[in-house]
């Protein structure tokens, strides 16, 4: 009996012990860490009421999943996969009909200051970015709306300095479907998925990126940081229309981006995106278009941000420029959640203002 005991007292120490392992085993997450696998995304969703037509509508503005491999030497690859209701975030990967693609998806290579990718990556113009996590405000900028998503092709990144980088590249089309975004109406990249028609969505503008053409685009970059709180970004692509495209083939394309980004103090923060574009739709000056974008970020607290966006289309020739303000406050609910609360105001010259607002959750992981 006392053995038995014994026994039993051995036996519920062992089942104790197994379980204690168990839970202190290594997670997905540990595994994927130790592997040097990065597994991130966010599912974004709003409510917008415009008080021009009285629509509101809810929608779920993007749901992305990105999985990326990039050792600091070697070979690696990064996977990004997204869908939504923004008919501007990358032209068949914002359009609810297409369900889910592939809004990035390249093999990298790293040696020392030199990165080289291969594939499909985002753009380098512009200070706003497709995920929805990189950037504060709810609705896209009219700047944003007539940039590019991504490219498909080659890019090579080296690395002068800690401070400055330069960029080149390769890659296929450009401005494909050039006749629409031409035509880009009120809120052009702005509200996308209330009042922008889906043909003129933003995307399927700056890289042929599904069709098979001969015609390339040339990217060329330089980053530079010039002081800790002081940075420059700038990005030009240049290239011709494209064979089968809605317009004449072999019409110069270009867009040329600056950003410039400023820490006024460690809570405010500044910065500027101005880009000259030419579609080459007519091949006439009404293809050229400046347009210029200024933001402000301040942080009120740990959790609480402010956001003021103020810009103007001007398209040569037409005289019909466009202006627009976004004013936003996101609140930090929890470490992985924000909620924010946006109104903007579009003035098109000649057409009637659209002034809306929109509340929307973004969740991280």
């Amino acid at each position: 009996m006392k053995n038995a005991k014994v026994l039993s007292a051995l036996g519920l120490m062992s089942l104790a012990s197994t379980a204690a392992l168990a839970a202190s085993g290594p997670t997905l997450g540990s595994v994927l860490d130790a592997s040097g696998v990065k597994v991130s995304g966010n599912v974004a969703a709003s409510f917008r009421q415009n008080a021009n037509n009285a629509q509101n509508n809810f929608q779920v503005d993007q749901a992305l999943l990105s999985i990326a491999y990039q050792p600091k030497e070697g070979y690696g690859a990064v996977v990004d996969v997204a869908s939504g209701d923004y008919n501007g975030q990358g032209g068949s990967v914002g359009n609810p009909s297409s369900g889910v693609k592939l809004s990035q998806a390249f093999l990298q290579y790293k040696s020392g200051a030199l990165t080289v990718q291969g594939g499909r990556f985002y753009t380098a113009a512009g200070y706003e970015v497709f995920p929805v996590t990189g950037n504060l405000f709810v609705s896209r900028s009219l700047t944003f709306g007539q940039e590019s998503t991504y490219h498909t092709g080659l890019r090579a990144n080296y690395a002068v300095s800690d401070s400055l980088s330069v960029v080149a590249g390769v890659n296929d089309g450009l401005f494909d479907n050039a006749a629409a975004l031409n035509a880009m109406g009120t809120n052009a990249g702005l509200d996308n998925g209330t009042d922008v028609p889906a043909t003129t969505g933003h995307a399927t503008g700056l890289d042929n990126q599904d069709s098979v053409t001969k015609n390339k685009t040339l990217e060329l970059g330089v980053n530079w940081a010039l002081t800790s709180d002081l940075s420059l970004a700038l990005t030009g692509y240049t290239g011709k229309t494209q064979d089968g495209s809605s317009v004449a083939s072999g019409r110069k394309q270009s867009l040329y981006s600056l950003v410039a980004s400023y820490n006024v103090t460690k809570d405010l923060a500044v910065a500027v995106n101005a880009d000259v574009v030419n579609t080459g739709v007519n091949n006439t000056d009404a293809d050229k278009a400046t347009n210029i974008a200024v933001y402000a970020t301040y942080a009120v607290s740990d959790k609480v941000k402010a956001g003021l966006r103020v810009e103007e289309l001007n398209p040569k020739g037409s005289g019909n420029n466009t202006g627009a303000v976004a004013a936003v406050v996101s609140y930090a609910a929890a470490k992985n959640f924000d909620i924010r609360t946006e109104l903007s105001d579009v003035d098109p010259q000649g057409q009637k203002r659209s002034i809306s607002g929109a509340v929307q959750g973004v969740l991280k992981f």
